[in-house]
């Protein structure tokens, strides 16, 4: 049994941080579960929002991540797989894998994204230099 009390995060609660560069892409997100509103034993759980024909490029994590297709169409890169996203798919990166996720269709790229960790912040991103 655990000790770690429920959290209960509001809609509104979660502030949207956003990517606009080269070497990350262009990508809008935010933490839903995350130490920062309360204990949560090693879960980080957000949403990303990516616009049709905009990507997050190619990045790993030391750590494994999991996705779950939310709204929209696009594609993943996951190591030397391209796979064909749409609603209601699912993805596990294993840690250490390069992947990227790419929009396509005239909707936005929606998914939940789930990391085994405390905090966002301990997730270290590793992209490739921008050209």
């Amino acid at each position: 049994m655990t000790d770690t009390l429920p959290t209960h995060v509001k809609a509104d609660a979660p502030t949207a941080k956003e990517w606009h560069d080269p070497a990350r892409g262009d990508v809008r997100f935010f933490t839903v579960i995350d130490a920062d509103y309360g204990p949560t034993e090693a879960v980080v759980q957000g949403v990303a929002h990516i616009e049709p024909g905009d990507e997050e490029k190619p990045h790993h994590h030391e750590i494994a991540e999991t996705i779950f297709v939310l709204d929209g169409a696009g594609t993943a890169q996951v190591g030397d797989k391209m796979l064909m996203l749409s609603k209601g798919d699912t993805v596990f990166v294993p840690a250490g894998m390069t992947h990227g996720w790419k929009a396509a269709g005239d909707a936005p790229l929606r998914f939940l994204f789930t990391f085994p960790a405390d905090r966002f912040e301990e997730v270290a991103y590793h992209f490739r230099e921008a050209a």
